[in-house]
């Protein structure tokens, strides 16, 4: 087999997640060197892809609507509506997101906005293999789950998935969660359904939808590569380079296993993640990206 992208033994061996991200950045900014920052990433979760960014660039900002960790240099806020000025970014970074941003459009308008007319965008995003794997291996992760319920073995850790269409709000030390009011019929106890009941139950054996498409069919049609690069361009960017990264499943079946082979079937195609690089289309100006919005509107 051919020599590894990425040193396996420089990666974390805590989690298979911090792995999977670790091994990602490496692969991706290993292979560019035409990155100027500021860097901002779209989307920190739990503050770790930030880490590895902040060793290789300075500075590096940060966003999410819903962080799970306090992190420096971090703001709450929406894709859809970044709290930057133009023209700010030479790199923007996001590591699977754009799938979960209920308001792609105006995600990507506000991304060509902040970023300079010389920097670039990288994004990864799901593919239709990781699709295919997390339908197909479902039945495995509930099978684990249950088994665990009678002691035999560990459970399946949860799906990796992030939200980023949830409004949350930052005080100096915690996340609070917006809440709505409630009137006196809202607080009423619902009466329970039978047929509806049983219907909930049966849910739990059909894979869930990983991201904001309102379904799995929708789903595996917009990990297309095809669907990610008509976005982009339609938000005035260009797609300059595609690059698979890795294979994995969302689920933690088989963690740390088999990667030799992993490395060797990504390379041929069929990885769990592609890499999108992009840049702003010179021949493409704000006016005409605004027209065709009110156009579609």
């Amino acid at each position: 087999m051919s020599t590894p992208r990425v040193s396996f033994s420089e990666l974390p061996q805590d989690t298979w997640h911090h792995f999977l991200r670790a091994r990602d950045v490496a692969q991706i900014f290993g292979s560019t060197a035409d990155v100027n920052g500021p860097v901002l990433e779209i989307g920190c979760g739990d503050g770790f892809v930030t880490s590895l960014l902040r060793q290789r660039f300075n500075p590096v900002f940060t966003m999410d609507p819903a962080p799970r960790a306090k992190i420096t240099g971090g703001c709450v806020a929406v894709a859809e509506r970044l709290p930057f000025a133009d023209n700010s970014f030479g790199c923007l970074f996001s590591s699977n997101v754009l799938e979960h941003v209920p308001g792609l459009d105006s995600a990507l308008s506000e991304m060509r906005r902040v970023l300079r007319d010389d920097g670039i965008m990288i994004h990864t995003i799901p593919t239709v293999t990781w699709k295919i794997l997390q339908m197909g291996l479902y039945p495995a992760y509930l099978a684990q789950a249950v088994l665990a319920k009678f002691g035999l073995g560990s459970g399946p850790s949860d799906p990796d998935e992030k939200c980023l269409s949830q409004a949350h709000c930052m005080n100096d030390n915690a996340l609070v969660h917006k809440k709505q009011p409630q009137n006196s019929a809202q607080m009423q106890p619902s009466r329970s359904c039978p047929v509806c009941d049983k219907l909930s139950k049966l849910k739990k054996f059909i894979p869930p939808v990983h991201g904001a498409a309102l379904g799995n069919l929708e789903e595996l049609l917009r990990f297309r590569s095809r669907y990610w690069v008509s976005q982009f361009e339609n938000a005035g960017f260009s797609v300059y380079r595609q690059e698979p990264l890795f294979l994995h499943s969302a689920y933690r079946l088989l963690s740390f296993r088999g990667l030799a082979l992993r490395e060797l079937v990504s390379r041929m195609g069929a990885a769990a993640v592609t890499a999108f690089w992009c840049r702003k289309n010179p021949q493409v100006t704000v006016t005409a990206l605004t027209g065709k919005a009110d156009a579609n509107g």
